[in-house]
């Protein structure tokens, strides 16, 4: 009788062991396209002899495959990836701003300069006169508008604070998994599911910086701790200004080198960089413009000078304009064409003048002065500048484009290295699932067996 209940204990923990596994394989399979899920395996062991005789089979510990080195070389190019993404979105975003080629500044600019080239052709005519003031305010219409995008790129980006909040919110996810994870393992129990989720949001922490992830997974930044491995403590990243980053009061800022926080603090900077080059820009063609204007003659023999008004107003790319007294958009139809002042000389100082009508001698001098080398542009023409400008920005936004293609790339390759530990592939799942099924089937038939016999055993005892 004593056989027999041995036989029915062997094919019982048989039966435990192999549903388990069934468990676990279907569970894989169940899980072949969820994002971030690392395969289960779930060992057997067998059973402690007694009296040499062995005693069964036993589920063993439920085992996360996963690939730690792939793991360790993904974090690595994370930071780099999330980079050169983001710089290549943020430059593109710059270089539309600026339209290069059709309706873009680079336009405007050249048909301010056509439409000038007319007047001095025809300095009598008062139609190319009008011209030159509608495309001169066009001009300077489109450098308020970059002017002014320029100065608002956080509304399109988003703030440096909004990035900073998005990484400490992860960091503030990846303390409560520290801690439930230390705590699970202290008292014993697997938590596969749990190592999971900081391993998704571990990486996506490594695209917003470069952080450091030790193998116990504490988190640092610059030297600085953000998260502890127990999930116990944790230090939120503060901007101390929009570029300036410290934890726990020690400056990090030179430490912050890779990811979506670098990507905006450098854009930052490059938006800055472009909106000065602009203002310059904006600047010499007011001085320059005026320079020559202010003294020269219009078509009723005045300088424009003696009479208060002057071509271009404003300092800069935030408010030029021109004078109201030649050209006010909101009424094109008051335009004084006759005031645009494109002569040297005048017929007769009069009183009154006499005006020099055909004379556009000034006219070509300031043609010659914004077509020609101006010290404040770096001895290049308006023009020449401004296309300095739109290729240094088309080459950055072409070098970061190729840099976020060849950086996803080398994370395509970890990641399929970690999946090839990690990954569900279903043929062999669903091998694994058929050779435990067996199992489970001849475990129940030696059950079945075992019972009959025991049946059989009782009636003839009676």
């Amino acid at each position: 009788m004593s056989g027999l209940n041995d036989l029915l204990q062997l094919s019982g923990t048989g039966l435990r062991a192999y549903q388990n596994q069934i468990n676990v394989f279907s569970n894989n399979i169940a899980n072949v396209s969820t994002s971030g899920y690392s395969r289960r395996s779930l060992d057997l062991e067998t059973g402690i002899p007694d009296d040499g005789l062995g005693t069964g089979v036993q589920s063993g510990e439920v085992s996360r495959l996963y690939n730690i080195m792939g793991r360790n070389a993904l974090l690595q190019e994370l930071p780099n990836a999330g980079y050169h993404t983001e710089m290549s979105t943020y430059l593109s975003d710059l270089e539309s701003l600026i339209g290069g080629g059709t309706g873009g500044l680079d336009q405007a600019l050249n048909d301010f300069e056509t439409a000038l080239q007319d007047a001095i052709a025809s300095p009598e005519d008062l139609a190319a006169r009008t011209v030159l003031l509608q495309s001169a305010s066009s001009l300077a219409s489109g450098l308020n508008q970059l002017d002014s995008a320029l100065e608002k790129v956080d509304s399109l980006w988003g703030t440096t604070a909004d990035t900073v909040d998005e990484l400490n919110g992860l960091t503030a996810q990846l303390q409560d998994l520290n801690r439930n994870i230390t705590r699970a393992e202290s008292a014993g129990r697997s938590v596969p599911d749990l190592l999971d989720q900081r391993d998704q949001l571990v990486q996506e922490l490594a695209a917003q910086a470069n952080v450091a992830v030790s193998p116990d997974y504490r988190i640092t930044l610059g030297g600085q701790e953000l998260v502890s491995a127990d999930g116990l403590n944790r230090q939120e990243l503060t901007v101390d200004t929009a570029n300036a980053f410290s934890v726990n009061g020690t400056d990090i800022t030179s430490s912050v080198t890779g990811g979506k926080l670098a990507a905006r603090v450098a854009a930052a900077d490059t938006a800055t960089a472009l909106k000065n080059q602009i203002n310059t820009l904006a600047e010499t063609l007011i001085s320059e413009t005026n320079s020559v204007f202010d003294t020269a003659y219009n078509l009723k023999g005045e300088r424009p000078a003696d009479l208060g008004y002057t071509f271009f107003t404003g300092t800069d790319a935030s408010d030029i304009a021109v004078d109201t007294n030649l050209y006010d958009p909101a009424n094109p139809m008051g335009a004084h064409p006759e005031r645009v002042a494109l002569a040297a000389t005048r017929a007769s100082d009069g009183p009154p003048p006499v005006p020099n009508a055909g004379d556009n001698t000034a006219g070509l001098s300031l043609f010659a002065t914004l077509d020609g080398s101006l010290s404040a542009l770096n001895d290049q023409s308006l023009s020449g500048f401004l296309t300095q400008i739109e290729t240094t920005l088309g080459g950055a936004v072409n070098e970061e484009t190729q840099l976020a293609a060849g950086s996803a790339s080398v994370v395509e390759m970890f990641d399929n290295q970690m999946l090839s530990v990690s990954g569900v592939n279903l043929d062999e799942e669903l091998l694994n699932l058929m050779s435990a099924q067996k199992a489970y089937e001849a475990c129940a038939r030696v059950m079945s067996t075992a019972s009959s016999l025991l049946d059989t055993l009782i009636t003839l005892g009676r």
